[in-house]
């Protein structure tokens, strides 16, 4: 398999098509409203050739519940749009493992659910329960044909399902290892998506890279993630494919920069057992919609890209990126500080967005390594000094604009 080599899927295999960050808001919220199909843009037709397809929600959908505390905004999106938007693609499936599927709390998360499995799309990732948001959505295929298993986790934040309560199932590398593991050897093919990682950053922590590559060891069959809003890159390991992070899909908030509006769709061409290819399709959210990179945009993506995942197969390398951005836009040392001040400060004067923030940092694994690494380097004098190699990429990927 290889990521950069594109593929037309014979009519014996099944495909599966998986987009990241999707909610109906923002300036996409009036183009769905109007039109709900003219968003995908050049991509509809690749929804509607795919056997099954797949999108993050990143939002709640109706107007039940109020904002909670947390770190970072509340997202909700109106009922209609968002079922219109996503029927008008074929989605089929959407995973809820994310830190906005609880936004206005339980009653919202419960209302989403509610209005998912009304209109035929099936959700996965998030429940009522801790029981429910682990469970994964099970789909069988033809006769001959292993069925497929859809594990959904994610660092989940202030939606993430505590003690069994509702909200986002949360990604524990032992637990989802063995849950893919029996799966595996019942005989379904697994495919896990992941919701994690550091917003922004041009390469996935060690950490991610680590347990994505974990997931795949323990016997699924391909790793998709998001979450970090920018595209990052994708590897085979041991002959699954991995992709760190699609950046978004329907997602666009206006921001000028340039990585903030690409992204790239996943395709997994699958046969009776096993998946037999994989590819990419690159595309740039506009304001009229989503469209696919052409010509020498495409290919510029795409050399960058790869380029990129190069290094992901030296530790050495991922360990530079990510200290590189804890130095430029982790802010430098004194943000270390003024973060962790900042978060005493709002005990005074709020005190349950102040505890969310606390949660925030020391739950969410992406803002945990953040300080852990970081304090850990200035004990040892060493914050500061990542490559200049690695800022130059760090820059281009935060800074670069259309």
């Amino acid at each position: 398999m290889n990521w950069f080599t594109p593929i037309v899927a014979p009519r014996r295999r099944f495909r599966v098509t998986i987009g990241s960050d999707w909610a109906p808001i923002w300036s996409y919220e009036d183009v769905m409203r109007k039109d709900a199909a003219s968003v995908y843009g050049d991509l509809l037709p690749l929804f509607l050739e795919s056997n099954l397809n797949i999108v993050n929600l990143e939002c709640v959908l109706g107007n039940r519940g109020a904002p909670i505390p947390k770190a970072g905004p509340a997202l909700c999106g109106e009922a209609q749009t968002g079922i219109a938007g996503l029927k008008a693609a074929k989605i089929g499936v959407v995973t809820l493992a994310n830190n906005h599927s609880m936004d206005h709390g339980p009653e919202s998360l419960e209302e989403t659910l509610r209005l998912l499995c009304e209109a035929g799309i099936s959700p996965v990732g998030a429940g009522m329960t801790g029981e429910a948001a682990a469970k994964p959505l099970l789909l069988t295929r033809g006769p001959g044909e292993a069925p497929l298993a859809i594990i959904n986790c994610g660092e989940g934040e202030a939606c993430a399902s505590l003690d069994g309560g509702p909200g986002a199932n949360v990604y524990n590398l032992r637990v989802q290892e063995k849950q893919i593991a029996d799966l595996r050897d019942a005989g379904y093919l697994v495919i896990t998506i992941f919701h994690g990682g550091r917003e922004h950053a041009v390469m996935p922590p060690p950490y991610v890279v680590h347990g994505l590559r974990a997931l795949a060891e323990a016997g699924s069959a391909a790793v998709i993630a998001h979450h970090p809003h920018v595209p990052q890159g994708v590897e085979i390991h041991q002959g699954v494919p991995i992709a760190y992070s699609q950046g978004n899909f329907i997602f666009r908030r206006g921001t000028p920069h340039y990585y903030l509006n690409i992204g790239y769709l996943v395709h997994l061409d699958i046969g009776s057992r096993k998946v037999e290819a994989v590819a990419m399709t690159p595309y740039r959210m506009e304001p009229e919609g989503t469209k696919v990179l052409a010509g020498e945009e495409r290919a510029a993506f795409l050399k960058d890209l790869k380029e990129l995942s190069g290094y992901l197969s030296d530790p050495k390398a991922v360990e530079s990126f990510w200290n590189a951005f804890a130095d430029l836009y982790g802010k430098g040392e004194e943000s270390l500080y003024d973060q962790l001040r900042s978060a005493v400060q709002r005990l005074e004067e709020d005190r349950p967005t102040a505890l969310s923030y606390w949660h925030h940092y020391f739950f969410a694994p992406a803002h945990r390594e953040y300080f852990s690494d970081g304090l850990k380097r200035l004990r040892l004098g060493t914050f500061g000094d990542s490559p200049e190699w690695a800022r130059e990429w760090v820059r281009k990927w935060k800074e670069r604009e259309q």
